[in-house]
């Protein structure tokens, strides 16, 4: 008799791309592969939905639920999670689900209850350091947690106990010309050239990616550097950061240097376009960027903290400096840009180095294992 395929339900809210959306996406590509029977599902339109059709990767419509009122009042959580724990179990029911893989909080929260009351396997992926107590007790409804970093290990263990295990995030080689192709004309439409020196930022406008900071590291850096340099940041300049960060560019006068250039996706082509990457992040249970700029041959300097330091030796595979120092900062890109020799020493270690440990290939035997050790 065949063997079933094993079914794996991934669940998201469906209105925002993150490093978790793109990790899943790389994972499914594997699974199916290998056999598996992936279903990702959405709880309501936006940009998830619209990658995914541009891709051409199917999915389903999960039943709506208002995820804005999970993870803020308990109370107001608690009926949400109990409203609508018959109508998620018969999702699971229709769609005959073995796991569910749960990626962010509100999903973490969500498909808890009627993941263990439908009795399937609930794995949860725990992709920040930022637990509250009562995330805590959600978590003891898991099966299986995983962290995407041993920082990430340490942060959570003595709220989350001996129960995780570390597998690091899939990062596939750098895409194709033709991608890269793709923006050669946005990008010269924004006053760009192949010869740009361009310092970038890639990350939400958020406190921990911190944004500000980039700012004052381009107001330093060009008061004392006589060259033209650009500082491109691109992301989701939305909220009372990204309003921030754009006073910080007027209160300098760096509106034509430092350029707030929007969600870009794919990223690939506009990392290859760096000359460097700047990541002040703080906090930061892993770092995807940093893995997919090296991967892309492009030169990262980063702040010495959190998941940072599993994936940057420092002064080999890119630079780590302290948190706030910006003195450090500013000396690091500036000693990239006048020492060219030692930057493409750099990049050729740093690609080296991500492609052997952040493979697409060594994610999956890693999943593999934990997937079928729950259904044995």
């Amino acid at each position: 008799m065949k063997r079933k395929k094993i079914r794996i339900l991934f669940p998201f809210i469906g209105d925002t791309v993150g490093g978790s959306h793109i990790s899943t996406l790389e994972l499914i590509n594997s699974l199916e592969q290998e056999g598996y029977s992936p279903l990702i599902s959405v709880h309501r339109e936006g940009d998830f939905c619209d990658l995914l059709r541009s891709k051409g990767i199917p999915f389903e419509m999960a039943p709506s639920v208002n995820c804005d009122s999970i993870y803020k009042s308990i109370a107001s959580e608690l009926y949400t999670v109990l409203y609508n724990l018959v109508k998620l179990s018969r999702f699971l029911v229709r769609n005959d689900i073995d796991i569910v893989h749960t990626n962010d909080v509100r999903m973490h929260i969500l498909w808890s209850l009627p993941t263990r009351m439908g009795r399937r396997k609930f794995l949860w992926h725990q992709r920040s350091v930022n637990i509250s107590k009562r995330l805590k007790i959600y978590s003891l409804l898991a099966n299986k947690i995983i962290t995407i970093s041993e920082y990430c290990k340490k942060e959570i263990l003595l709220k989350m106990g001996r129960r995780s295990d570390v597998v690091y995030n899939p990062i596939k080689s750098r895409e194709n010309e033709s991608v890269n192709l793709s923006i050669e004309k946005e990008f010269a439409s924004m006053g760009f050239s192949n010869q740009s020196t361009i310092i970038g930022y890639i990350a939400n406008f958020s406190r921990q990616k911190n944004p500000e900071f980039f700012v004052e590291i381009a107001n330093r850096i060009h008061k004392n550097y006589d060259k033209k340099l650009v500082f491109l940041m691109i992301g989701d300049a939305k909220g009372a950061t990204a309003d921030a960060v754009r006073r910080k560019i007027q209160e300098h006068s760096l509106s034509e240097i430092c350029i707030l250039a929007g969600k870009k996706f794919p990223i690939e082509p506009w990392l290859s376009k760096f000359t460097i990457l700047v990541c002040p992040a703080l906090n930061e249970g892993f770092g995807r960027t940093l893995v997919e700029a090296m991967i892309c041959n492009t030169p990262v300097i980063a702040s010495d903290y959190g998941g940072h330091r599993e994936i940057i030796k420092d002064g080999e595979t890119g630079r780590l400096i302290e948190p706030g120092d910006l003195d450090g900062f500013c000396k690091a890109i500036l000693n990239l840009l006048e020492n060219p020799d030692e930057m493409a020493e750099l990049v050729q270690k740093a690609q080296k180095s991500a492609s052997e440990r952040f493979s697409t290939d060594q994610h999956f035997k890693n999943m593999d294992k934990i997937y079928k050790d729950l259904t044995s």
